[in-house]
């Protein structure tokens, strides 16, 4: 709070307007102003609020504030997840994912990938088209854009395809412009089934559900040394792992010390979340995210890089559907 008269004096109450008798020097015999006390301490000594034994100089008006102190936003609880709000025709939809900026939102629905977008974040989604350009007569699924919207990922099994799903990519030059014919990025798949492609914010690790290594899905990791290099094979990151359940749509943290994923380890389906030291160390533990289980499936995780919204698949309300959480 600033003072009436562009000065304030700070006490534990508050800030106030200051008396000009304010932060004198102490008399020879220590007296001072009314409400005042001498701190010998100071040099020359001066007299001093009485309450705080803060000093009571004026503060000038452009003085620097304290800076606010950092939040820890991975300590921050989830809201409640509302259910986001799309004009479809009846049909389960799952696999959101945004652009940074929440304006577009891609999905899968009856097979195809679908998008959806808004003028604003706090304006509705307007009615979803298909993107005939990334869609085909075989099922697309699990597309994953970047935050840039100008590079998108995700599952096919059309024509091409290794085994039962492949990785496939597709570019634009700019915001609203068609994308590129879909390519097979051949070093991420493989023989079982490769979904759920998810790219870290600096584009140089990508995460991954594959059956390769035999059983249900695991979650798998690759690395690159640049945006225009060639991926390296993926490797299991083994500490997500369950030995039986499936663990699918795991997504990275912008700053590389979380990943958020879904996996069938305790019911239909829950979303967990395990954390690191470091961008290169290794994850603890995974833990469920306790404000959004659910005993329903609850899947397809869509972080946003302040990782203060969450977007997901669930059917807790009878039929699949989009739902979105905020912190």
């Amino acid at each position: 709070m600033r003072g009436l008269a562009g000065l304030c004096t700070v006490i534990a109450a508050g800030c106030y307007r200051p008396d000009a008798s304010l932060g004198v020097p102490c008399a020879s015999n220590g007296a001072c102003p009314s409400g005042q006390i001498c701190d010998p301490n100071a040099s020359p000594p001066r007299c001093v609020d009485v309450l705080t034994g803060i000093d009571a100089a004026p503060v000038p008006d452009d003085a620097p504030l304290a800076p606010d102190a950092p939040v820890d936003v991975d300590a921050l609880p989830w809201q409640s997840p509302t259910r986001v709000i799309l004009t479809l025709p009846a049909g389960a939809v799952d696999d959101p994912t945004l652009t940074d900026d929440r304006l577009e939102l891609y999905f899968n629905f009856q097979n195809d990938i679908f998008v959806a977008t808004r003028a604003s974040v706090t304006a509705p989604w307007g009615t979803p088209v298909r993107v005939a350009e990334l869609s085909s007569t075989a099922n697309e699924t699990t597309p994953e854009i970047a935050g840039d919207g100008l590079t998108i990922y995700f599952a096919s099994d059309r024509v091409g395809t290794l085994g039962g799903a492949d990785i496939w990519i597709a570019t634009r030059p700019a915001r609203g412009q068609p994308w590129s014919t879909p390519t097979d990025v051949m070093p991420l798949n493989s023989a079982g089934s490769d979904v759920n492609p998810t790219l870290s914010s600096d584009g140089l690790a990508i995460l991954l559900a594959s059956t390769r290594g035999g059983g249900a899905d695991d979650v798998f990791i690759s690395t690159r040394a640049s945006v225009t290099a060639a991926w390296t094979a993926p490797s299991p990151l083994a500490e997500l792992d369950d030995p039986v359940a499936a663990d699918q749509g795991a997504m990275l943290a912008s700053d590389g010390l979380s990943v958020v994923f879904a996996s069938t380890r305790r019911d239909a389906g829950d979303l967990f979340v395990a954390r690191r030291a470091s961008p290169q160390g290794r994850f603890d533990p995974p833990e469920p995210i306790a404000e959004l289980d659910t005993a329903v499936s609850d899947s397809d995780p869509w972080m946003s890089s302040d990782k203060r919204h969450l977007v997901f698949s669930s059917t807790r309300d009878g039929t699949q559907a989009l739902y979105e959480s905020a912190r």
